[in-house]
């Protein structure tokens, strides 16, 4: 809360520095604009101190009372007597000082145009107050428009960040359950490959728990822990496991959001070992380009259970909703049945990492 509110004054410390330059640049700007005209520096800076009192204070008043009050509550009417009165007090209150005091002082540069307060100047002040009505409610309409486009922006990112945490944590107690049931099934059996299984499931688990909390991991990373999760299935499955992988194209240098390809790949398992089968042969294949991954699953079809993108299942109907949040509509899932096998084709974008 401390660190906040140092942060918040910093920033109100800024901006009133940039105010302040800017109402020194205002005043300067028309002090050497005038003084060109009567080739007198000091007279220029005295009769334009206006500048530096009423201008502000109009526009202040435009930028914290008649825009919140009138102006953003489409209060027109009201915003336009205000605004209007506002222009004509802004012209009244500067050809006052420059008739009682300035040209008091300096009556040498008395001319017709400059007798009164309601001389022919006095539109021209008018017309000054316009500008500056009309340049602050820009600008402040601008910003307004500035923030609220953020506001809005960070208010989708923290939905986009939630939503696909809860579909990340649905993916990781499917997968835990279906790798423990894995695991219990050799225990019984009294395999001798229960500990190295346990041992490649909790480097599973520090990868799903706790390395792929960011938005991207390397896709090399990622890679690295899909083959972990094929090593335990060759132990379970052993002889009976035809699987085939092939890995095309390089992989350095390029990131993934975690999580993505292993779930068609354990989806291909859970749907493809169903059956009474003898020889169970699964393909994978990763095609690796410049900007795009390409992957490709093929299991066995063992019945109606085996995979489907549209399943009641958590699997592949959650990962088709994070890569719609993620990519929209930059990717792509064909799903075909010949009857004998299933196969999916994944088409998704790759992210270049930056060297810090």
């Amino acid at each position: 809360m401390e660190k906040n509110h140092q942060g918040e004054t910093i920033k109100n410390k800024k901006q009133l520095y940039y105010h302040l330059v800017f109402w020194l640049l205002y005043f300067l700007y028309h002090t050497l604009q005038y003084s060109e005209r009567i080739e007198d520096f000091e007279f220029s800076m005295f009769i334009n101190l206006p500048t530096l009192t009423v201008d502000p204070l109009f526009v202040y008043l435009n930028l914290y009372w008649l825009i919140p009050s009138f102006l953003l509550k489409k209060r027109w009417m009201l915003f336009g007597f205000w605004a209007f009165c506002g222009i004509v007090l802004v012209a009244f209150f500067t050809r006052l000082y420059w008739y009682e005091v300035a040209y008091a002082l300096y009556p040498q540069f008395i001319t017709c145009n400059t007798c009164g307060v309601f001389s022919h100047n006095f539109f021209y002040n008018m017309a000054q107050g316009s500008y500056l009505l009309a340049f602050s409610s820009a600008l402040r309409l601008y910003y307004l428009n500035v923030d609220k486009d953020k506001k809005l922006s960070d208010i989708n990112q923290e939905k986009l960040h939630t939503e696909l945490s809860f579909l990340k944590s649905q993916i990781h107690p499917h997968f835990f359950f279906n790798t423990l049931n894995n695991i219990y099934a050799l225990s019984v059996q009294k395999s001798a490959q229960t500990p190295e299984m346990i041992l490649k499931l909790s480097q599973l688990m520090d990868y799903l728990i706790y390395q792929s909390d960011s938005p991207l991991v390397p896709l090399n990373k990622e890679i690295k822990y899909m083959n972990l999760y094929l090593d335990l299935e060759r132990l379970r499955f052993g002889k009976r496991l035809d699987l085939n992988i092939d890995i095309t194209g390089n992989m350095e240098g390029k990131s993934i959001p975690p999580l993505l390809l292993l779930p068609f790949i354990e989806n291909s398992f859970k749907h493809g070992t169903t059956g009474q089968l003898q020889k169970i042969k699964i393909i994978i294949g990763l095609d690796i380009e410049e900007d795009r991954i390409f992957m490709r699953v093929k299991n066995p079809n063992t019945g109606p259970s085996t995979m489907s993108i549209v399943s009641n299942g958590l699997g592949l109907k959650n990962v088709e909703r994070r890569l719609r949040l993620l990519y929209q509509n930059d990717f792509s899932i064909i799903v075909k049945n010949d009857g004998k096998a299933y196969q999916v084709a994944l088409n998704i974008p790759l992210t270049r990492l930056t060297s810090n």
